[in-house]
């Protein structure tokens, strides 16, 4: 079941490499604001306009630099923060190719690496977008070839504006352990759901919320743990 569920992404992905969905060339071009290649925690299939980067930090512990050296394909660069050994084995590059790309859909492909823990992630997202409504939906695949784990990853999310400078968002990011061989324990399974909202600028954006651990925090007393991730663009 595992490699079927592998196979598939890869499938989904390598397909997606070579299946560049030529329309984009007549496609209304949407204002991109500074985060929208992301919501909080799941990619988007938007991609910054060509020749732009950003700086992404994350509760002040984790940063990411990404660059947009064409239209459609981003590359990133993320590590822990400050920078100490342990925050430096955090580092992670990943890559996203946009190839479908039309007013209501884009969907894009993705890869990431950590080097130190050997984890390799991919996936593909979908985004779709009507008026002042987005929705993103990401199946993905994480392994680790170091500890032997394989995760299988469901992302997906909704963004509504407001204004044309605000707006809300809701994100679920599960993971479920394809290594866990006792169908009766879903403890190594998780759900973070995360809600709050977007403040756009042209250069900078703040997203502010709360998250939850639905399974960890099942019985805490805490409702929801306070998220903050600001994104510079230039």
């Amino acid at each position: 079941m595992k490699k079927i569920i592998l196979l598939g992404l890869i499938t989904i992905i390598v397909f997606g490499l070579f299946a560049k969905d030529e329309s984009n060339n007549t496609t209304t071009k949407i204002p991109f604001h500074p985060a929208d290649q992301s919501l909080f925690l799941m990619p988007t299939a938007y991609t910054m306009p060509k020749g732009m980067a950003a700086i992404t930090d994350i509760e002040l512990v984790l940063i990411q630099y990404s660059a947009a050296p064409t239209e459609d394909f981003h590359i990133s660069f993320g590590m822990g923060f400050p920078i100490v050994s342990e925050m430096v084995n955090l580092f992670t590059v990943g890559v996203k190719y946009k190839y479908v790309n039309e007013k209501a859909m884009n969907v894009a492909a993705w890869v990431s690496y950590t080097p130190d823990s050997q984890v390799l992630s991919c996936g593909n997202v979908f985004s779709f977008s009507k008026d002042n409504t987005s929705f993103h939906v990401s199946p993905g695949y994480i392994t680790s070839y170091k500890d032997d784990v394989e995760v299988l990853l469901m992302m997906g999310g909704m963004e509504v504006s407001a204004t044309p400078r605000t707006s809300f968002i809701i994100e679920s990011v599960s993971g479920f352990d394809l290594t866990d061989d006792d169908n009766d324990d879903d403890n190594d399974d998780e759900t973070i759901l995360t809600l709050g909202f977007r403040l756009k600028g042209d250069r900078i954006s703040w997203d502010l919320g709360g998250s939850r651990l639905l399974n960890s925090m099942r019985d805490s007393d805490v409702f929801l743990i306070p998220f903050l991730k600001a994104t510079f663009m230039f």
